[in-house]
């Protein structure tokens, strides 16, 4: 598994794999000001699973390539806001 996240204001994120899986899963926890209903939270999830797919940690992000665990989880954090994936090979 790798970790992708901002935090402390810069970011912490792995070199891809020498190839993109062609199979993985994903998790998100949300450190947001606010909580967002469950279609927001996954909303804003898109743009970085295409930047996963763009720097080459997966194939695509079409379901038979990437399925998501669950609804991103939660977290009140207003003087951190940020995102942390967790993405699988699988």
């Amino acid at each position: 598994a790798i970790q992708l996240c901002r935090a402390g204001g810069g970011f912490t994120i792995p070199q891809p794999p020498m190839l993109p899986h062609t199979k993985a899963t994903i998790s998100a926890s949300l450190y947001v000001w606010n909580y967002y209903d469950d279609s927001g939270a996954m909303s804003l999830a898109k743009w970085p699973e295409d930047w996963l797919v763009t720097r080459g940690y997966i194939k695509d992000d079409s379901r038979k390539f990437l399925r998501w665990t669950g609804i991103p989880e939660q977290t009140i954090d207003r003087k951190a806001p940020r995102m942390i994936l967790e993405l699988c090979a699988a």
